[in-house]
């Protein structure tokens, strides 16, 4: 955080921090799983991936609002 310039929008930032840690997620997850496999694999994700994904960003906002505040 420390070296993010001051000018640079947080949520850009963060935004940026998790298109490419999905994008990495993802590679991963289909080399593991096989591409065949990937749609199956999804389609027995349930609704608590969508919450922990919302708890994680609500953490992550509440960090960078704590951090700039000072």
């Amino acid at each position: 955080m420390k070296s993010m310039p001051n000018d640079v929008n947080p949520f850009g930032a963060l935004m940026i921090t998790y298109l490419v840690a999905a994008i990495i997620s993802a590679i991963i997850f289909a080399f593991m799983v096989g591409p065949s496999n990937v749609v199956f694999e999804i389609s027995k994700i349930n609704w608590t991936s969508i919450i922990l994904a919302i708890a994680i960003v609500g953490l992550e906002v509440g960090y960078v609002f704590v951090y700039r505040a000072g």
